[in-house]
């Protein structure tokens, strides 16, 4: 009986897979984005579409991630997939920091990360159920 509560106990406190799922999303949202650096210099595109391409793109990447973290863990998809998606949002406001990109530390900021927490518990629940 105390092995198997250990064993859940050590199951829901795994985080590998958030890490793994949060990798992938920065690994698609970097793709994305070298793709879309390349057809800017290549073509006559106004630069006016890059934040509207960020947004979808982040949005796909979170749900990829947090589906793909939801799927290995085989359970609590929405808060595995959460995790994923508010570790994306977290990673890339600490990229912005090291790098000296403005980012004011306020209610956006806050609103960024429950908004990656939601899209996340988002593709947590279709990544388990799908």
């Amino acid at each position: 009986m105390k092995t198997e509560n250990s064993r859940k106990w050590r199951q829901l406190l795994d985080f590998k897979y958030v890490f793994k799922g949060t990798f992938l999303a920065l690994v698609i949202s970097l793709i994305v984005c070298t793709l879309v650096a390349a057809v800017l210099y290549l073509t006559p595109l106004s630069e006016q579409v890059v934040p509207y391409v960020i947004y979808v793109t982040s949005i796909f990447s979170i749900i990829i991630g947090a589906a793909y973290a939801a799927r290995r863990m085989q359970f609590k998809g929405w808060l595995y997939g959460g995790l994923t998606g508010f570790a994306y949002i977290a990673i890339l406001l600490i990229l912005l920091k090291l790098f000296a990109i403005e980012a004011d530390v306020s209610l956006q900021l806050f609103s960024k990360l429950f908004l990656g927490f939601v899209l996340g518990a988002i593709g947590g629940i279709l990544g388990l159920n799908l």
